[in-house]
């Protein structure tokens, strides 16, 4: 029974240690570590747009 893959997805393994090994799940947390960081870098710069409008021109 434990030899078919499909039996070790459905159980459970939030806490299993060695869930880094389905090549599927690291690669949805790579790419929404990406995304998640290409989205504060774009907010960052928004942000520093802001500011540079609000200083006084010299």
């Amino acid at each position: 029974m434990n030899r078919t893959p499909t039996s070790r997805k459905i159980a459970p393994q939030s806490h299993h240690p060695r869930w880094t090994d389905d090549p599927g799940k690291r690669y949805l947390t790579r790419t929404l570590l990406s995304r998640a960081l290409v989205y504060h870098i774009k907010a960052i710069v928004k942000v520093l747009d802001m500011l540079l409008e609000l200083l006084p021109d010299d």
